[in-house]
């Protein structure tokens, strides 16, 4: 890889990081979700909180991935956000499930749980 193609990477990196940023919300109205369920809100604030975690995250580890002797720092960062990503992904994978099965099951548990980090006695 040339320090110009570098450069060019680190350059789309920081417009997508700008990007992100941009765009996050500042607020989660419940009123404007539902007025009769809670789920749903508990979904999109989970969410939220996870794109703001990448976010964040994305945007440190690119300045470490930057800085000179950071690497190592970076590296961990990026491992987060790849993390956090997966994290997303089974959130959107257990909604998709939810709405096509129209039963809530145990979604309800499983949003409690990750939003807050606690875990169910004997586990």
């Amino acid at each position: 890889m040339t320090d110009s193609d570098q450069e060019d990477n680190f350059s789309k990196c920081f417009e997508k990081i700008s990007a992100f940023k941009e765009s996050l919300p500042s607020r989660v109205d419940p009123a404007q979700i539902s007025v009769k369920a809670k789920i749903p809100f508990k979904a999109i604030s989970f969410r939220e909180a996870l794109i703001h975690r990448v976010t964040e995250l994305s945007d440190s580890a690119f300045t470490f991935l930057t800085m000179e002797g950071k690497a190592v720092s970076g590296f961990i960062l990026t491992r987060a956000v790849y993390e956090t990503m997966a994290l997303l992904f089974v959130l959107h994978t257990n909604i998709k499930r939810v709405v096509d099965s129209k039963a809530v099951g145990d979604f309800d548990e499983y949003i409690m749980t990750h939003t807050f980090g606690w875990r169910k006695e004997g586990d």
